[in-house]
């Protein structure tokens, strides 16, 4: 009896089943109100009559005074009353004016702070924590280079003090070689005089000169000896200072390590809690996605459906050869089974069978959950989860039929994972075969149970389609099956494990309908909503904590990356601070050598002497020793000369040095200028990342701060607003 195992039904076949609820609108009314039971009461008005013939009373000027006094005294109570009142009105102007000024700046933040939560994705932090690396980056390539400069700097003003004593020091050499010059061409005349019997007054003359200059380099001896203490002091007080500096800069490096650090430690805390909070996201998304699922399944489809009897005429029950005249589609279907098991009245049985097959088809209504019409499906590439829930609806038809028409309660249809994935593999069968079933029939597998059913109008774009095509496979298989001898109807109450798939045979879908399970792999769609509530709960908890902790973090790191900012510009200042104490050059070199030079003074001051000594001796000596002293005076001369233009050589080499390294000086400094402004820059671009950070990390915080202050200020609004009604 394979043949009644594996039928197809080919033609689609529309059964219009409409079924609808009907919605009674209720009204409550009122009672009527009895006009007997409404009374009204008008009660006069008592009025005092005045007496026409009463004379008026004459009022003394002493009755009359503290009456005037009282009246007096209202009015100015009433004018008090009056400002008081006028004072509250302006008051209470005053505080909604106040306020709807700070409303208007709480909702000018409040634009602000939707923008910054706008522009606060993830794609956008990501980039400024870039911006921030970089600029750390930046940085250490500017300390690095900065630091170097520094040394550069140091050393070249060390070499520019030195050149610059070394001028000094050739200055006042060519000095002297020009006084030592000067003082030999005066002992040459002085000789010259002597010899010709005149200039002892001009060789006394430099004789006393002599004398002051050894007293003015004295002076000049002791005054360097004082400048070389004082510039000893100054230059010690110098390297403390330097040394000071030095402690503050390292420091403050060490605060700026302390600061990345934290910046850096905070960072990874973000990264770390991030992940976390993304894992508790995404476990509370598939609790909701689970739950909303759940829930519309909870709202599925309502499936309704009697069992009618159908009424025979005596004359339809004679020839029927039944005893009765009520059949009912389990006592038909009887009927069908025995007649075509023994062939008599076969074509009879299977005419009646189909007549109540459709009485009974006409009370199989479905309501169909509304969320299936948005529900988006791909019927070529459903999704197991999909295949699932029309299985299960399918499945539902069939309990439906069975509970409704009397068949064994055992027999109940459930959805199984292995007959899904047999009807997954028979459906990927039939399109790799890709022959029409109506052509080639089923293939042969190891389960022999099988409907196959084309899909309604061949598409259906959402799960309303779907499970209509669904409902409309079921009516054809359980109420049109004549052709098939029934066959698809008894796959159908045979019961047990089910599962429904398509197959896109050729571009002809087809449902392949398998069954038949092991029970062991029921799968259970209903789930207790309390517990995947109770479940959202928990994850909604747990991500809450996840996402508080997140902000926290992110809260630090803002912070951190504030912290840095401001460490790294004292630092800045800091090694600035140095950089200048550094360039001045130290004092006691040049101190010592213009002692050094003073001293020299005072020997050369002394020679002059000895020689205008010599000079003024030289007025009473022999001629020819006059001569020979003239001729010394003149050897003298020439040697002095010769020292001074070698002094003259000497200084022109030492200011061309010493210009050479003040360059050098200049452009290092030049250099270092630049790397502090780069650096500069590069510190208020380090606070405008932080402040940007911030603003991006306590994006969601300042937003609703900023919600709740406007939600404050237009409730405040609001009563002062009424306030100033009142007023």
């Amino acid at each position: 009896m394979k043949k009644l195992k594996k039928l197809t039904t080919s033609t689609a076949i529309a059964l219009a089943s409409v079924g609808g609820t009907a919605f009674a609108h209720e009204a409550t009314v009122s009672a009527p109100v009895d006009a007997n039971t409404v009374t009204a009461v008008n009660e006069p008005a008592l009025v005092s009559k005045p007496v026409a013939d009463a004379k008026p009373e004459v009022k003394k000027s002493s009755d009359v005074k503290p009456a005037l006094d009282t009246q007096a005294s209202t009015v100015k109570q009433v004018e008090a009353e009056s400002e008081t009142a006028k004072a509250e009105v302006t008051s209470a102007n005053q505080a909604v004016t106040t306020t709807e000024t700070a409303l208007t700046s709480a909702k000018e933040d409040l634009k602000s702070a939707e923008a910054v939560k706008a522009n606060a994705t993830e794609e956008n932090i990501t980039a400024t924590k870039a911006k921030q690396d970089a600029n750390v980056k930046a940085q250490e390539a500017n300390q690095k280079a900065t630091e170097a400069s520094t040394e550069a700097i140091k050393a070249q003003t060390e070499t520019v003090a030195s050149k610059t004593a070394n001028v000094a020091s050739a200055t006042s050499k060519k000095a002297e070689a020009d006084k030592t010059v000067t003082a030999k061409e005066a002992n040459v005349k002085s000789a010259e005089d002597a010899l010709n019997g005149s200039g002892l007054g001009e060789a006394k003359a430099s004789l006393a000169q002599a004398e002051k200059d050894i007293e003015q380099a004295n002076a000049n001896i002791s005054s360097a000896t004082t400048a070389v203490e004082t510039a000893k002091k100054a230059d010690s007080n110098h390297a403390d200072a330097i040394k000071q500096a030095e402690n503050n800069v390292n420091v403050k490096n060490d605060a700026l390590k302390l600061a990345k650090e934290m910046m850096d430690a905070d960072q990874n805390k973000v990264d770390f809690i991030q992940e976390k909070a993304n894992a508790t996201a995404s476990k509370e998304k598939e609790a909701q996605t689970a739950l909303d699922a759940q829930k519309a399944r909870s709202g599925e489809a309502v499936i309704k459906m009697g069992n009618p009897a159908y009424h025979l005429t005596d004359e339809e029950k004679a020839y029927y050869g039944l005893d009765k005249n009520d059949i009912t589609f389990k006592e038909a279907r009887s009927f069908y089974v025995r007649s075509f098991y023994t062939g008599n009245n076969f074509q009879k049985a299977d005419k009646l069978m189909t007549i109540v097959a459709a009485n009974t088809a006409n009370t199989l209504t479905v309501e169909f959950s509304k969320n299936d019409s948005t529900r988006k499906v791909d019927i070529d590439h459903l999704t197991d989860a999909e295949i699932i829930e029309i299985s299960d609806f399918y499945a539902k038809l069939i309990n439906t039929f069975i509970d409704k028409l009397g068949y064994l309660k055992e027999n109940r249809a459930y959805v199984a994972q292995d007959t899904l994935e047999l009807s997954k593999r028979m459906a990927k069968a039939y399109e790799d075969r890709g022959i029409d079933p109506s052509v080639a029939g089923h293939i042969d597998a190891d389960n022999d149970f099988e409907n196959l059913a084309t899909v309604y109008r061949n598409s259906a774009t959402t799960m309303l389609d779907l499970k209509y095509s669904v409902f409309d496979a079921f009516k054809r298989y359980s109420f049109l099956d004549g052709r098939s001898q029934w066959g698809h109807l008894d796959n159908n109450i045979r019961g047990g494990g089910v599962a429904m798939t398509v197959a896109n045979i050729n571009g002809r879908r087809w449902f392949v309908n398998s069954f038949g399970s092991d029970g062991k792999h029921k799968i259970n769609l209903n789930q207790d909503l309390a517990q995947l509530e109770a479940k959202l709960a928990e994850a909604q908890k747990q991500n809450s904590q996840a996402q508080t902790a997140l902000t926290n973090a992110k809260a630090e790191l803002a912070e951190a990356s504030r912290k840095y900012a401001s460490a790294l510009e004292a630092k800045t200042e800091a090694e600035k601070e140095l950089a200048s104490k550094t360039a001045s050059p130290l004092q006691t070199e040049v101190a010592e050598k213009n002692l050094q030079l003073a001293n020299l003074a005072l020997t050369n001051a002394q020679e002059r002497k000895a020689n205008a000594e010599k000079a003024v001796e030289n007025f009473s000596r022999s001629q020819a020793e006059k001569q020979t002293a003239l001729e010394k005076a003149k050897d003298e001369l020439a040697t002095a000369e010769t020292a001074q233009k070698d002094a003259e050589t000497a200084l022109t080499n030492a200011q061309a040095k010493l210009q050479a390294e003040e360059n050098k000086l200049t452009a290092l400094q030049a250099e270092q200028a630049k790397l502090h402004e780069e650096k500069d820059k590069l510190v208020s671009d380090t606070k405008a990342i932080a402040t940007e950070l911030s603003a991006y990390l306590n994006a969601d915080k300042n937003l609703a701060d900023a919600q709740a202050k406007v939600a404050d200020l237009e409730a405040k609004l609001t009563q002062a607003k009424s306030a100033a009604k009142l007023a």
